[in-house]
């Protein structure tokens, strides 16, 4: 049994000598969809298997992080970081430079 994935030009493929049954089946793709370059959350959200990349801890962590990372940026977003002292002690009097 051979399953192929024919996406951006590129072929991924997976090759089984037994006879697999649907559980089976949708191991190989879940396999052939992360090696295509799906993320395994994604593709571990779309089949209800017993084995996942991840497991429910793991998820937990990893949303916990990008939460982290986004509220992070959007502190840093707008925050000044110029020294204005220094900025004032650099500045350039154009009229001067004449």
């Amino acid at each position: 049994m051979k399953l192929e994935l024919h996406l951006h030009d590129k072929i991924y493929s997976v090759e089984s000598q037994d006879h697999p049954d649907i559980t089976e089946m949708a191991e190989l793709f879940k396999g052939l969809l992360v090696s295509a370059g799906f993320h395994p959350q994604s593709v571990d959200s779309l089949f209800e298997l017993d084995s996942q990349w991840f497991t429910e801890e793991e998820k937990n962590l990893c949303n916990a992080w990008k939460d982290m990372k986004v509220q992070e940026y959007q502190d840093n977003l707008y925050k000044n970081d110029i020294d204005l002292n220094k900025l004032e002690q650099n500045k350039i009097d154009f009229n001067e430079a004449e």
